[in-house]
């Protein structure tokens, strides 16, 4: 296995499992006439130390842990898309020629590997997509170039295959999150105009904050900071700052429009009207599932008040439509 499907279309009936720090969450869709349907959910617990800064530990307790999620969850699909967290994954735009085809781009990134990766090819797997022209150079495109550590990726498979399952899609955390975005997006209060969203996930132990132009991803970065680690609002506003302010001393990009609240610790008391207050900046907490049709399976209960935990998971779901327009 050479290359993963980060970017490649594979039009399949998938399951979307992300696996956090204490739980698995998984999530399948359908369409129907009013949108997507969610068919099966579950989150099921992890043992103690399983996964530890996002690496799986023990691949038997995590594949039990899967297992228990998919028997709960009533589904008979047994294809998946699985992400890596991106402290795993290293991405580069490399130019190539313009007339290139993917299977000479693909030659040109085993000749000139050492040139783009901090780390020895033979040790990764990689997948890239086309970008377009290089601007003022005709004969040259952009390619983006994306290459996971293999113990990563080969981890989350093999929990997968001992949970009875096939691997279809490794795709990458920030991606998914930037797919479901694209739905969230389309509930911001923003008419006629093109807003800067920064979409701040507070999970357990790790907070990402992605920030979105034209609902493309254009900055994302992880804090060692959480629900567990900060359960008082006021700490986790401070944090929140921080990591605003980190982006705007690395970007061209000053005015965030928009501050969207995502993952388990946005729930936290107060912290959405504290956010507000301390920024200066509209903040919202979003449903991603809202206007969604939901099977009789689902527990609605617990999908809905688990909501803003599943955006990852959501996004890995929605690769079963790969190449479908709406």
């Amino acid at each position: 296995m050479n290359i993963l499907r980060f970017f490649k279309a594979t039009p399949t009936p998938l399951i979307g499992i992300d696996i956090g720090f204490s739980a698995i969450k998984l999530l399948s869709l359908s369409k129907v006439t009013t949108g997507y349907k969610i068919e099966s959910y579950q989150i099921e617990p992890l043992p103690l130390n399983s996964v530890v800064e996002k690496n799986i530990k023990s691949v038997t307790e995590v594949s039990k842990s899967i297992y228990q999620a998919l028997m709960k969850a009533k589904t008979e699909i047994r294809c998946v898309a699985c992400a890596v967290p991106g402290a795993s994954v290293v991405t580069r735009i490399i130019q190539t020629d313009a007339s290139y085809n993917d299977e000479q781009i693909n030659e040109q990134i085993n000749v000139e590997a050492h040139q783009y990766l901090p780390i020895p090819l033979e040790e990764v797997y990689y997948d890239f997509t086309i970008l377009g022209p290089l601007k003022n150079h005709s004969t040259l495109k952009e390619v983006y170039l994306a290459a996971a550590r293999q113990e990563s990726v080969d981890s989350r498979v093999a929990a997968m295959t001992e949970a009875g399952l096939k691997t279809t899609i490794v795709d990458i955390e920030s991606l998914a999150v930037e797919r479901a975005f694209s739905l969230i997006a389309k509930q911001l209060p923003f008419l006629g105009k093109t807003p800067i969203v920064a979409l701040i996930d507070i999970g357990e132990m790790i907070t990402t904050t992605h920030v979105f132009k034209k609902g493309r991803s254009i900055y994302s970065r992880d804090q060692v900071f959480g629900e567990n680690k900060g359960t008082e609002s006021e700490t986790v506003v401070k944090q929140i700052i921080h990591a605003l302010q980190l982006f705007r001393s690395s970007s061209e990009e000053e005015q965030i429009d928009c501050i969207v609240l995502a993952g388990g610790g946005s729930l936290l008391k107060g912290l959405l009207s504290l956010t507000q207050e301390k920024t200066g900046i509209q903040t919202l907490i979003i449903n991603p599932f809202l206007n969604m049709a939901i099977s009789e399976k689902v527990e609605k209960t617990s999908l809905f008040s688990n909501s803003t935990r599943m955006l990852t998971c959501l996004g890995l779901a929605l690769r079963t439509f790969d190449g479908q327009t709406d």
